[in-house]
């Protein structure tokens, strides 16, 4: 991998471009540390309310505010407070818990609104802190033109915040400037406070090593030990120990059908995974087996499996459970990441094409059209998505391994790095992205045998016609087709 060099201004119109297609998220995820030069009579508990990032209540705002006739600030800032919060309230506007899809855009009157407003009240009263909160602000209504022009104009304002540093060199990452990048956020990662970075700038930082070929160790380690090795398996004996309940059956017919692989608590398999399985199950005759990996499983859920079982004749339900302590202490975090590690210690098993998907997932098409979109000669199917991070170049909700030495090798190297990880406590969110990320990338195409596929197309958010799967992110409910869906398998297959 060769350094990159500084990009050429065309090229960074299109980086521009390409992070302005990102899911809200990771603008949300870097505008949320607003100051103030000063509140007056203010109460903290109202600035606070209004930066909530679900907090779109104008209305509320201007008689919260009318209650307040006198802050006690000279005339001037007084306007400029009040005008800085109503600016925060309308842009919040954008946030994505305030949105239910990603591919949406900014009205231009709405910009245009803001960037007066915020011209208004630097007039008003020309401050650091106001400069901090409207580069803020314009980053989360995707501005990125006006933020990228002030950091040209101001780099010694930009390097004075640390939050305006961190989406300094999230800009500079997706323009492909990583030198750059890393100059922002060296201080601060490589400083005794860097626990406090925001894990998107952490990300960015860990991005930005890789991508100028060091090899990072914060926030995640990429010195993992491979599959099979001796180390490898003095971390696996660190997990709690895979209980193999019920394996799937061999085939009378002799055929070594494709699993579709699902791990999940209690929680999930009441809410989700019941679903995932029925749908599995109406797609079609010619369908996968289904292996569950159970966190902790109840009697409850183990009973809910063999009902499973009665209520989809012809479909095979394997399951395997885990029970103990945790090697880290945020359980989702390790539910989400693990079972890449559970997966390929099964993949050994029953030696067969492995599909991974995630819980809250819905098939609505037959198996077959998994074959139609990838084609005869690949080994390992990626879900990639149109407009990301490096860091999640690879979907983790949904990846297909056969049993071959590409198949192998992929998921061995992404269960090693997710273990690595998770046994030194370095398991963050987004691990499980990181870890397909990084080994899709260093496996290139292997001859044909990675195969990439637009991830709308295999498990889809938008819940078009055409997708294999639909899935859904952190809003669960709230999505007509999605809803509706799971209301017909439940309504088909009795699910209480």
């Amino acid at each position: 991998m060769s350094s990159p060099s500084i990009p050429e201004p065309s090229a960074r119109a299109a980086g521009l471009a390409r992070m302005r297609a990102l899911h809200q998220y990771y603008r949300d995820a870097l505008s949320r540390d607003f100051a103030f030069p000063g509140l007056g009579d203010v109460p903290l508990e109202l600035v606070e309310w209004a930066g909530r990032a679900d907090n779109i209540d104008t209305l509320q705002l201007a008689e919260l505010l009318q209650q307040i006739p006198n802050t006690q600030l000279p005339a001037e800032h007084d306007r400029a407070l009040r005008l800085m919060l109503f600016a925060i309230v309308q842009a919040n506007a954008c946030s994505d818990i305030n949105n239910r899809y990603a591919d949406r855009i900014v009205p231009e009157r709405l910009a245009e609104s803001m960037r007066g407003a915020l011209a208004r009240i630097l007039a008003l009263h020309e401050c650091y802190e106001y400069f901090i909160d409207g580069v803020q602000l314009m980053y989360r209504m995707n501005l990125l033109d006006d933020v990228d022009g002030f950091m040209r104009a101001h780099p010694d304002l930009f390097t004075g915040n640390p939050a305006l540093r961190a989406i300094a060199a999230f800009i500079e990452m997706g323009c492909g400037d990583y030198r750059a990048g890393m100059a922002y956020l060296e201080p601060l990662a490589t400083g005794p406070g860097r626990p406090r970075l925001p894990l998107v700038a952490a990300l960015t930082y860990m991005t930005c090593a890789y991508r100028l070929d060091a090899e990072p160790s914060w926030p995640l380690r990429f010195d993992v030990a491979p599959a099979g090795s001796e180390r490898f398996a003095r971390e696996l004996a660190m997990l709690p120990p895979l209980r193999m309940v019920q394996p799937l059956p061999e085939h009378d017919d002799g055929t070594a059908r494709p699993i579709v692989f699902v791990a999940c608590d209690d929680a999930y398999f009441e809410q989700h995974a019941r679903h995932l399985a029925c749908s599995l199950h109406a797609a079609g005759d010619e369908r996968p087996d289904l292996h569950l990996h159970l966190y902790s499983p109840s009697a409850a859920t183990l009973a809910g499996v063999d009902a499973l079982r009665a209520r989809l004749p012809g479909m095979a339900i394997g399951v395997s459970t885990e029970d103990g302590a945790l090697p880290v202490q945020h359980a989702p975090t390790y539910y989400a990441t693990a079972r890449f590690v559970r997966a390929w210690e099964l993949f050994g098993h029953y030696r067969r094409t492995m599909c991974i998907v995630d819980a809250d997932a819905l098939f609505r098409q037959p198996w077959r059209r998994l074959d139609e979109l990838a084609g005869p000669k690949a080994e390992v199917i990626l879900a990639a998505p149109r407009a990301v991070p490096f860091w999640e170049q690879v979907l983790a909700g949904f990846l297909v391994c056969r049993y071959t030495g590409t198949g192998r090798a992929f998921l061995g190297a992404s269960a090693a790095f997710i273990l690595s990880n998770l046994v030194s406590k370095q398991a963050i969110w987004f691990t499980d992205q990181v870890a397909l990320s990084v080994c899709a990338d260093r496996m290139g195409e292997a001859q044909g045998a990675l195969r990439r596929i637009d991830s709308h197309l295999l498990v889809d958010m938008a819940h078009g016609d055409a997708a294999l799967c639909w899935a859904v992110t952190t809003q669960k409910t709230g999505h007509p087709r999605y809803d509706a869906a799971r209301r017909e398998l439940e309504l088909r297959y009795g699910l209480a």
